[in-house]
């Protein structure tokens, strides 16, 4: 078993993606509004967001730079999963450079808890950077986002685009101007951002949900079952 395309070329086997349940990541359970008061952000600011582990790879300096190219006073960019470390101090010291008040840091969160901060966002940015780590590795968080229905930003890395084919943008690696514009064209067009968001819960619905990969499983483990 893999858990995406560039493995399965170079190793075979059958793809087991990283599948979520598609009733604990469901967005009619969760009130935006609500939570946004229990985290103490405005109804009026606009946030975009990375919820995950924080990595070099992960293109985070880059969504911050992005961000920092939208003239908006009301966007926030919010980085869910922010630890004690190097990587993160870095991380944190140059949203705060950039962009001051419009940054907002989160340290890292129990599993139950993401479709919660998920329901935060109005917009999911995905940065992978072109490097060797992430060209064989699929970001789970593209799963949690699409369970969510939120409207979301990949970058041509890691197979993201076949992923979001349909319920997507896709914009190059390490071009912040690019991933800015594909903001502010989702933060601008709100109803395009839901239709694309529901769209992307469908297609999670359809092929990436525990139900759908207990049966591809259950198909492996009977081709070895013994009496």
């Amino acid at each position: 078993m893999v858990s995406n395309n560039f493995l399965k070329n170079k190793f075979g086997g059958t793809i087991i993606w990283h599948a979520r349940d598609s009733e604990t990541f469901n967005p009619i359970k969760y009130d935006k509004a609500s939570i946004r008061d229990q985290y103490g952000i405005a109804k009026n600011k606009k946030i975009v967001m990375f919820c995950g582990s924080i990595r070099p790879h992960k293109g985070l300096d880059d969504l911050v730079r992005a961000v920092k190219l939208i003239n908006d006073d009301n966007i926030l960019l919010v980085l869910v999963g922010i630890e004690n470390n190097q990587e993160c101090d870095n991380l944190s010291r140059l949203a705060n450079d950039l962009l001051g008040t419009k940054f907002m840091g989160i340290g890292l969160q129990p599993f139950n808890k993401i479709p919660e901060i998920l329901t935060l966002a109005d917009v999911i940015v995905i940065p992978q950077k072109k490097t060797f780590p992430s060209v064989g590795q699929m970001p789970a968080k593209v799963f949690d986002a699409m369970a969510m229905a939120k409207p979301i930003i990949g970058t041509t890395m890691s197979g993201l685009p076949n992923i979001l084919e349909g319920c997507g943008l896709i914009v190059p690696p390490s071009n912040p101007k690019e991933m800015a514009l594909a903001i502010e064209y989702l933060l601008h067009n709100p109803n395009y951002a839901a239709e694309i968001g529901s769209k992307a819960r469908k297609k999670f619905n359809e092929n990436y949900s525990w139900d759908v990969m207990g049966e591809v499983l259950l198909k492996i483990f009977n081709k070895y079952e013994t009496y």
